[in-house]
């Protein structure tokens, strides 16, 4: 099975059992790309939920305010580098970095890495959902 078809089933079975309209109606249709950050990331974000795990984005780009009748930007309080997604299966914790193409790591990212996997947690930078799809395959088959 591919992670397209995975996501889909996955969708359905989690609607139907939460959702007595999509009992009755059927469920929406909801198409998903992994060509882009947001897509990737709502692809993994909505894998995990329908599959019982917990996972959150993680926004770091700050707020932009008006202060005196000037724009400034207010920002994140996060640290320098922490990963896109954090999540939380089979009690364990996975920080997930979503890169697409040649995008690389900061340093800030390979050091936020480096202390997740220090305190026992797993570091993964996924550029395609597909990745991804196989990393929970084998994590979950515990191999």
């Amino acid at each position: 099975m591919n992670w397209k078809q995975a996501l889909k089933d996955a969708r359905t079975a989690y609607m139907e059992n939460n959702f007595e309209g999509c009992r009755n109606f059927g469920v929406p249709r909801k198409s998903y790309s992994d060509k882009t950050a947001n897509g990737l990331t709502a692809c993994i974000l909505d894998f995990l939920k329908y599959h019982g795990h917990y996972a959150c984005r993680i926004n770091t780009t700050g707020i932009p305010r008006i202060v005196d009748g000037t724009l400034t930007w207010t920002p994140c309080n996060a640290n320098l580098g922490v990963a896109d997604i954090h999540a939380v299966i089979a009690g364990r914790f996975i920080a997930i970095e979503i890169k697409i193409g040649t995008d690389r790591l900061s340093k800030h990212q390979e050091q936020e890495g480096l202390r997740v996997e220090g305190a026992g947690g797993v570091y993964l930078v996924v550029r395609t959902m597909g990745q991804f799809y196989d990393w929970y395959q084998k994590y979950r088959d515990g191999s």
